[in-house]
């Protein structure tokens, strides 16, 4: 008769290695890892919501007083595995209980690893805990089978690599590794040819510092945190290896700062809206709105108690627009109310709007596509965390000279303030609400603007009468 127990665990069980239970599925969430000592995060890459999963991630048998860097998920056992610095420093497995087991394993060089993930080859089954340093190079561990001890293999020329990084990520289709280096340049890695391969230097927000992790989902969206900010930036890869493009970076969401962040998430997992509690813009294509295309949205109940909440207008309510074709199929979201336009916007002048608060403790973001691109790019902020009071706000704006006339779209954007840095205009934010406005431009009332400068000619002609 056959056995329908996992091989690893009938490994687990003839060896009397004792385990906490695997994750029960390939969980969504990406997890984020924090501090020293370590502790554990759930972060909602669609929402921004953060959830402490483990205050504390300890030992069975120690007070963890250390951190935990360089983790992976094992989508082959749902497991996730790290690297301790705690004496005496090891290799860990991490269950569902979040509790750290030390593993043996040989031949590692005695460092601290904070790079890391795991290959898991979907031909064989076979899964490879990868670990790497800039100065020692790359080492890969065998997980397929549970062991009283592991052995680590150097891969090859991988020492001489020299990068930068602070986390990586395997592709879930083409085996190949990503990662970027704080300056924003975005490496391709072959294991089987043993060389990295600079792809593109991605623009990054303004960020500086560590990206301290990375993720991918199921479609190849590659995903990585910047620890100084908290934005979690996204980058197509779902043509690998790249070719025939060139990878840009948006950002996704907004996920909690720190000075050490690690991250694994499982890469066959979908990212995706799966409730009605996150609300949308609904500026039309190609205006970045869905979340295909890192579209602006806010959770707006993040405490689940519909108390505090933080909106415009006289309501607030949620969809799930998770691609274009969900976008079109819902053009108007009827809670769009808290924006009233008093005047015309003409270049070169400066406009009134109302803009309605149900409470204080709200601060207003707002874009307007002037020069009508179809994007709301950064210079293109106009209202820059402005503090609402309770009821109607009389808000100016001053529109620039050389605004192109005709139709066109606004963003606004409401948060509590606690962001840490200002939000753009796309992007998950936990708490708030995004609405988007059709709106018209007009050229200006004088020649050839209020405050430009120009040059004339005229010529004056006598008549004579003979």
């Amino acid at each position: 008769m056959k056995s329908n127990i996992p091989a690893y665990l009938i490994t687990a069980l003839a060896t009397g290695f004792v385990s906490a239970a695997p994750f029960e599925q390939c969980p969504s969430k990406a997890f984020l890892i924090q501090g020293s000592p370590a502790q554990m995060y759930g972060v909602d890459l669609v929402s921004a919501k953060t959830t402490v999963l483990a205050a504390s991630m300890d030992f069975s048998t120690e007070t963890n007083n250390d951190s935990v860097n360089a983790v992976g998920f094992n989508y082959q056992d749902q497991y996730m595995y790290g690297f301790s610095k705690q004496a005496p420093k090891s290799v860990v497995r991490i269950g569902d209980d979040y509790v750290l087991q030390r593993l043996t394993v040989n031949g590692l060089p005695d460092t601290n690893f904070y790079v890391g993930d795991i290959h898991v080859n979907s031909e064989t089954n076979q899964a490879i805990y990868y670990l790497y340093h800039p100065k020692f190079g790359l080492y890969g561990i065998d997980l397929t089978e549970v062991a009283d001890e592991y052995q680590a293999q150097l891969v090859a020329g991988s020492a001489n690599w020299n990068l930068a990084i602070y986390d990586f990520a395997f592709h879930p289709h083409s085996n190949l590794l990503y990662a970027v280096e704080s300056n924003g340049d975005l490496y391709e890695i072959n294991l089987d040819s043993q060389t990295p391969t600079f792809v593109a230097n991605l623009d990054i927000a303004g960020d500086t510092g560590a990206n301290g992790a990375g993720y991918f989902d199921v479609q190849g969206q590659f995903y990585f945190s910047n620890n100084r900010s908290g934005k979690i930036h996204k980058v197509d890869l779902s043509i690998s290896p790249v070719m025939g493009y060139t990878p840009t970076a948006s950002v996704f969401t907004l996920g909690p700062t720190s000075n050490q962040n690690d991250g694994a998430r499982c890469a066959i997992a979908e990212v995706k809206v799966t409730d009605n509690s996150i609300d949308f813009g609904d500026a039309p294509m190609p205006y970045k709105t869905a979340l295909a295309h890192s579209g602006a949205r806010h959770l707006f109940d993040p405490n689940e108690d519909q108390s505090n909440l933080v909106y415009l207008g006289a309501v607030v309510d949620g969809e799930n627009i998770n691609t274009p074709a969900d976008l079109q199929a819902s053009p108007v979201d009827s809670s769009d109310d808290g924006v009233k336009f008093v005047t015309d916007f003409v270049a070169g002048s400066t406009s009134q709007v109302i803009v309605t608060a149900p409470n204080d403790n709200g601060y207003l973001y707002a874009w307007f596509d002037w020069d009508q691109n179809f994007q709301f790019d950064p210079g293109e902020i106009t209202v820059n965390k402005y503090r609402l009071n309770q009821g109607d706000n009389s808000v100016l704006v001053d529109v620039p000279s050389d605004a192109v006339m005709g139709a066109t779209w606004a963003r606004f954007r409401v948060t509590d303030g606690s962001e840490a840095n200002p939000i753009t205009a796309s992007g998950g934010v936990t708490g708030g609400e995004v609405e988007d406005y059709p709106v018209t431009t007009y050229g200006s009332l004088v020649y050839p603007s209020e405050n430009g400068w120009v040059t004339l000619a005229y010529e004056d002609q006598m008549a004579f009468r003979w």
